[in-house]
């Protein structure tokens, strides 16, 4: 590898934790090993991602060569023998004792350095070994979460449109409100606006064919959940002679709040 190649070798980072994406970050270790001959720092860093919504994690060892993913399939089964995990590095020639390997095994992850001195003789290597942390668990701490770029937009029935109720839902893990109003127009139709969500709307002659229903009936698909672990629900429903908006958001640790709920009466 030429100098020029080499000197611009950026450093390995984890990535960033993300609210929205229910994804918690953890940076385990970290390695550098300085190629004198070669003017370079080759980094490696390893970071564990653990997905709220999926309930699974997979490990990543981010490097200024070539990275790699551990997923939690890669995990379980493992046989006693290590194995070779992606080609950080494959030496140029016969002459080239530069070494660079990934390992899986059993109980731990491992990641061996051998580099250049001034001279070009190989250094003694370096290695990191970490012990392989269980892909079914969060980390217990991680990266902290930027802050949110969503902002609580208001959200209100639009011009010939009567205000039938609002439901305003707040939640944590997102740091967000999402916001709810159901509107009735002059024809009879019934609306649902949504700040952050998507709305519905229900026609004059549904709403009078149900009129004497005693059941809900859900309508439109206001948010699709993100996985098994994704406690969210949001629904929108024509029960009769009133509409109702139920939402259950998500508290600081991705878990549950209680239900909350509006329920509207139609003029019919």
């Amino acid at each position: 590898m030429s100098f020029l190649v080499l000197a611009v070798l950026a450093a390995a980072e984890c990535e960033s934790s993300d609210r929205s994406a229910g994804k918690m970050v953890a940076e385990l270790g970290r390695l550098n090993a300085k190629d004198d001959a070669n003017h370079a720092d080759y980094s490696f860093v390893v970071c564990h991602t653990f997905n709220v919504f999926e309930q699974k994690g997979r490990l990543n060892i981010n490097s200024s060569l070539t990275g790699t993913v551990i997923e939690l399939k890669d995990v379980e089964g493992l046989s006693d023998e290590c194995i070779q995990r992606g080609a950080p590095y494959s030496p140029t020639s016969a002459s080239d004792p530069r070494r660079i390997e990934y390992k899986l095994c059993r109980d731990h992850l491992e990641i061996n350095a051998t580099v250049l001195d001034k001279k070009g003789a190989a250094k003694p290597m370096q290695s990191l070994k970490l012990p392989l942390p269980d892909l079914h668990l969060q980390p217990k701490t991680f990266s902290p979460f930027p802050k949110a770029s969503m902002q609580d937009k208001s959200v209100s029935c639009e011009t010939g449109e009567k205000e039938l109720g609002k439901l305003d839902a707040k939640d944590e893990a997102n740091m967000t409100t999402y916001r709810f109003v159901v509107c009735q127009r002059e024809n009879k139709d019934v609306t649902v606006h949504s700040n952050f969500l998507t709305g519905t709307i229900w026609t004059a002659a549904a709403i009078a064919g149900q009129a004497d229903g005693t059941e809900c009936s859900p309508f439109g698909a206001p948010y699709g959940e993100q996985g098994p672990g994704d406690a969210r629900r949001i629904k929108y429903e024509l029960c009769g002679k009133h509409v109702e908006v139920t939402a259950i958001t998500l508290d600081a640790n991705f878990g549950p709040h209680a239900p909350k709920k509006v329920s509207a009466p139609l003029k019919l």
